[in-house]
């Protein structure tokens, strides 16, 4: 997929739950979604500032791993 492509989900994260993120990637992937997801769409080189924000942007639902990691505690 090209990285200028829109997507149907942005799957927010912390880094601690991505493994989590990769499981819910392909599940959607599975049932013929698309998502923005950072191992796969943020490469070595890229503004991650600037691919989130095309991420966020790009893509019209979003689902959040809500752990404790997420939330900071």
């Amino acid at each position: 997929m090209l990285p200028e492509e829109s997507r149907d989900f942005f799957i927010s994260r912390a880094g601690e739950d991505s493994e989590w993120g990769q499981w819910i990637a392909q599940a959607l992937d599975e049932e013929g979604y698309t998502s923005f997801h950072q191992p796969d769409d943020i490469l070595a080189g890229n503004n991650f500032m600037c691919r989130m924000a095309f991420g966020l942007q790009n893509s019209p639902r979003m689902t959040a791993i809500l752990s404790p990691d997420y939330l900071g505690g």
